[in-house]
């Protein structure tokens, strides 16, 4: 059963409209529904096309569901409040209203799930398919916006009804509960880059079922074909907790580090795996690629980076040798796995839709490098990202690797995630 709970994870509405059939619409409502098919149905993605599920799964729901119309028009107006010079207080007021009346609706929606556990009912599939659509669009308003606390309250939403539609639909295939999947896994990696993770690792959403030995693997919207890059971002972010640990942590961490090199050995991210979208494009195939390929060099970064951390942090305690010994099992430097990951960033083309998904890698080529020129130079593409994609998030991102390099050239002391520690910055996600 969904927990009463989950509800309150939602502000209580004013005025619950229905969440059945959409009334007769205003022409502002057209545009914004027009505005989301032709233009935000992209924007929104790392890797587009017809497959889009942001167009697949959504658009037919919108023409039927109250709920999912406000929240997705919620996001239009937002969106075009950043990228228009006209009317910016009327769009922005426009999406506000929006915002209000899909959480007014998905709060009267969601006490309803509970009403057919037997989930033979297909009319009840459909509500449930809608509810969790419709989370997942209050989360990316908040991205929008660039509501920094605001959307861990909608991602936990969108992680508790997924759970419990998981469970309700298990044994059977659902695409919309399968995009729910890939959504919690690309946000919750990329946000353990700037939040702290828990060393646990059971969660529902995290492990994807396995593809049968002759099935393909499918390119995800945000993820690409980066999945299981993700996924070990997260085991890396959690290594960081592990060193924490006094007791018993050598062999640990040497016994997590062996497990992770293996996983990446096996460059699960290169596209043979993949079946690639009949109308994707040699180009983007190629840009999701170097994407991956950045990813991984990324991830040898990060490994170094924790290690380096926890020798530092531990130089009085422990044995330096330890720590050496770890360090030496990664197959490149620290400065090797950045310049590699530099030179496949460069390689994507700017302003695609795949150049998104290179946000995190810039963040932390910008974070980790002690070379100005080529912080620098991440910074400048964030930059880029900020004002083509118009995601409140990714112009977040760049202020804040500037604060992080103002504090390091003023204190000359501390990593820049002692600096997220003592600020506001720390639940920003990189989006």
């Amino acid at each position: 059963m969904l927990p009463s709970s989950s509800v309150e994870l939602f502000p209580t509405p004013s005025v619950p409209p229905s969440p059945g059939m959409l009334p007769e619409l205003s022409t502002l409502d057209i545009r914004l529904f027009q505005y989301y098919v032709e233009k935000l149905s992209s924007r929104l993605a790392n890797a587009d096309g017809l497959w889009n599920p942001l167009r697949v799964l959504v658009i037919p729901r919108m023409c039927s569901s109250i709920v999912l119309f406000h929240a997705a028009c919620a996001g239009s107006a937002l969106h075009m409040a950043r990228f228009s010079s006209e009317d910016v207080e009327r769009y922005d007021r426009l999406a506000r209203l929006h915002y209000v009346q899909a959480l007014s609706a998905l709060k009267n929606l969601i006490p309803t799930l509970n009403q057919a556990q037997a989930a033979t009912d297909k009319s009840m599939l459909n509500l449930d398919e809608i509810a969790l659509l419709a989370s997942i669009f209050l989360c990316k308003y908040e991205i929008i916006k660039d509501g920094m606390s605001i959307w861990r309250h909608h991602l936990d939403g969108v992680e508790t009804l997924y759970t419990f539609l998981a469970s309700k639909y298990r044994g059977s295939r659902h695409d919309t509960i399968e995009f729910a999947h890939n959504f919690l896994t690309y946000h919750k990696s990329i946000a353990s880059l700037t939040t702290e993770v828990t060393e646990d690792s059971d969660e529902a959403w995290e492990e994807a079922p396995a593809p049968s030995s002759n099935e393909m693997s499918s390119i995800d919207l945000y993820m690409g074909c980066s999945r299981s890059l993700f996924v070990l971002l997260l085991r890396v972010m959690r290594l960081r907790k592990l060193c924490d640990r006094v007791c018993s942590r050598y062999s640990h961490v040497k016994s997590e580090v062996e497990s992770i090199l293996v996983v990446l050995s096996r460059q699960q991210w290169r596209l043979e795996h993949f079946n690639i979208p009949e109308d994707m494009t040699f180009g983007t195939a190629e840009g999701l690629q170097h994407v991956a390929q950045a990813f991984e060099s990324c991830l040898l970064v990060c490994l170094h980076s924790i290690i380096e951390d926890s020798a530092q942090s531990s130089r009085d305690a422990d044995p330096g040798s330890y720590w050496e010994e770890i360090s030496h099992m990664l197959p490149t430097s620290k400065q090797e796995a950045l310049q590699a990951c530099i030179r496949e960033i460069d390689l994507v083309p700017m302003d695609g839709s795949v150049e998104a998904g290179l946000l995190p890698l810039l963040f932390v080529v910008a974070c980790e490098s002690h070379d100005f020129d080529e912080s620098l130079a991440a910074i400048q593409r964030v930059d880029r990202l900020g004002s083509n994609i118009g995601i409140g998030n990714q112009c977040y991102a760049g202020v804040l690797v500037r604060e992080i390099w103002t504090h390091r050239l003023q204190h000359h002391e501390g990593s820049w995630r002692d600096f997220l520690k003592t600020s506001d910055w720390k639940n920003i996600i990189l989006t």
